[in-house]
């Protein structure tokens, strides 16, 4: 199960990276991406025209693959991330747009979604569908 969520501030989500990755979970199993860089971390990579990407999930790997595909850096999320739900990768390429961060967090097993989405909204990040 895959949780993508937003927040308006980047440290914030940052923060609340860093918390999870207390919790047990993986970098495999979270991405952070901003489109600004917030300073360099050995678990992030800058990536020019774009901002930063922290973990090592789906949606990190993805953005820096689209990122270097593209012309400018920029990366299509729509093109990369073709299997996820109608009109989520539109989402997040204009969360993305608009400054905000955006967090994918892949749980395997005993964790509802529904109780994944209260955590990560609990910190003050917004869910989307």
């Amino acid at each position: 199960m895959t949780v993508y969520a937003t927040h308006p501030d980047v440290s914030n989500a940052l923060e609340i990276f860093d918390q999870l990755l207390g919790q047990n979970l993986n970098l495999d199993q979270m991405s952070l991406l901003s489109p600004r860089a917030l300073g360099e971390r050995k678990d992030s990579l800058v990536i020019p025209h774009f901002g930063q990407v922290w973990g090592l999930g789906r949606l990190s790997q993805a953005s820096a693959v689209a990122a270097a595909l593209s012309q400018d850096g920029r990366p299509g999320m729509e093109a990369v991330l073709v299997d996820l739900p109608a009109g989520l990768a539109a989402q997040i390429q204009q969360r993305l747009e608009i400054g905000a961060a955006v967090m994918e967090v892949s749980v395997a097993g005993g964790l509802d979604e529904t109780l994944l989405g209260a955590l990560l909204a609990a910190y003050g990040a917004q869910i989307l569908n």
